[in-house]
């Protein structure tokens, strides 16, 4: 497959990439990665809105972005600072990894929260949606496959078992659009672990490192400028066929981020439908760790995650 990569002085050829419907998300040889073909996670990642094109997308994004849009803002900021409380209180923060930890945990224990997952179970929700996430990142990585195959099973089962307030609202709008595939609702019921994850976490690390370096409070001030010259998500992918004598499949990486401006949420069809859920789990979040007597140490030193498309700040001991 050939590969092209579209950078700063392309933005503009990027935002009608992702405005031209000939450019998939996924290549058209290979809609789930050969690695998890016919397995639960295959399964569930071929359901997933983000990974479809044309009409079955269209419709299910509707009912997508119905769903996350019956809650307000009030609803989500103050469900964050309940869970929050909950996981600072079950685990506190001691040292800058453990803060990373909690950064990492807390966008999929609140929608766990929201889909009915009960808390005792937060712990294993945590370990297994991140394990099921490699597969979608590192498009089927064989040293992870195993793992994720299993993740996706443990996410499944208890999605299934579950009822929570997201996932009602879920499948009764998936209905109003003719999806009556329980199936499809569980997948991306699943999905929006992955849409608050290290997008969320990167947005909440960077706050708090604007923070360190200010002793500002100002979290909405601070969402703003790094959403404009530096979000998380750096770059995402588009397949098209090349036509010639041979037609071949080719690969684009598309910046975010460019002197024009920044895309942080993605743009056209496939503009992320959860920016309101990651910007307000990451803001109350914010809002509720540095009301903690947090040691200015712990955000003093971090790296970066080591991601192919996102810059998450991970907190270490200096």
């Amino acid at each position: 497959m050939k590969e092209c990569h579209m950078g700063y002085q392309d933005f503009h050829k990027i935002k009608s990439i992702f405005s031209d419907k000939s450019f998939t998300v996924r290549p058209k040889s290979e809609p789930v990665p050969k690695e998890i073909e016919n397995s639960c996670a295959g399964d569930i990642f071929s359901a997933l809105v983000r990974m479809r094109d044309g009409c079955e997308h269209e419709r299910l994004k509707v009912a997508v972005m119905q769903a996350l849009n019956h809650f307000t803002e009030q609803e989500i900021y103050q469900t964050t600072l309940i869970v929050a409380k909950i996981l600072y209180r079950d685990k506190k923060i001691h040292s800058a990894e453990s803060l990373t930890t909690f950064n990492y945990a807390l966008p999929i224990c609140v929608i766990g929260y929201f889909l009915g997952i009960p808390q005792n179970k937060w712990e294993n929700l945590v370990t297994n949606a991140r394990e099921f996430f490699k597969c979608i990142i590192y498009n089927g990585d064989r040293n992870n496959i195993t793992n994720s195959i299993l993740a996706s099973k443990y996410l499944y089962t208890q999605l299934n078992n579950s009822s929570g307030i997201l996932l009602n609202k879920l499948t009764k709008t998936c209905l109003v659009q003719g999806i009556d595939d329980k199936h499809i609702v569980i997948s991306n019921a699943i999905g929006f672990f992955f849409q608050v994850s290290d997008g969320t976490t990167g947005l909440l690390g960077k706050l708090l490192i604007r923070y360190g370096k200010s002793k500002e409070k100002n979290g909405v001030k601070f969402l703003d400028e790094i959403l404009s010259n530096d979000p998380p998500i750096n770059n995402t992918r588009r397949f098209t066929i090349e036509n010639g004598n041979n037609p071949i499949e080719k690969l684009m990486t598309l910046t975010l981020k460019a002197n024009e401006g920044t895309l942080p949420f993605g743009y056209g069809n496939h503009c992320c439908p959860g920016e309101i859920w990651g910007k307000t789990i990451a803001l109350s979040a914010f809002d509720f760790l540095i009301s903690q007597p947090i040691p200015d140490l712990f955000i003093s030193c971090y790296q970066w995650k080591n991601s192919p498309n996102t810059s998450v700040p991970e907190f270490i001991t200096c």
